[in-house]
């Protein structure tokens, strides 16, 4: 079930989908259709790890710090979180997307070097 407090979107996903799949075809990559949460779980559960973890869609603070949290446990010692495009805000959102970030930031500090901080962040893992 999405989060309430998510914008519905109204762009057509299947030309979107469809120039991601050729701006990409000649690399290896895995593509996963699902919720981003419920993807990282399966994922997590079948041993796969991640040397670098983009996270962009929602600006709900909510859903990135649900992200960020699930892409912690896949992302190897080393490893990259690149969340993309946080700054914006919007009045009638309960938690804003730097405020999601920012609570991630407090719970993990022990556990992360921040290598980049601008209207994007990136998190090394410990």
């Amino acid at each position: 079930m999405p989060n309430p407090n998510s914008k519905t979107l109204s762009h057509n996903f299947n030309s979107i989908e469809k120039a991601f799949d050729n701006n990409l075809s000649g690399f290896d990559f895995m593509k996963i259709k699902d919720d981003s949460v419920v993807a990282m779980r399966k994922l997590f559960k079948q041993n796969k790890f991640f040397d670098f973890i983009y996270i962009d869609g929602s600006h709900n603070g909510e859903d990135i710090l649900s992200d960020a949290i699930e892409a912690f446990k896949i992302l190897k010692k080393e490893g990259l979180i690149f969340f993309d495009d946080f700054l914006q805000h919007d009045k009638n959102r309960a938690l804003q997307s730097y405020d999601g970030i920012e609570k991630f930031l407090n719970l993990y500090s022990n556990y992360l070097k921040i290598e980049y901080f601008q209207n994007n962040l990136v998190v090394r893992k410990k």
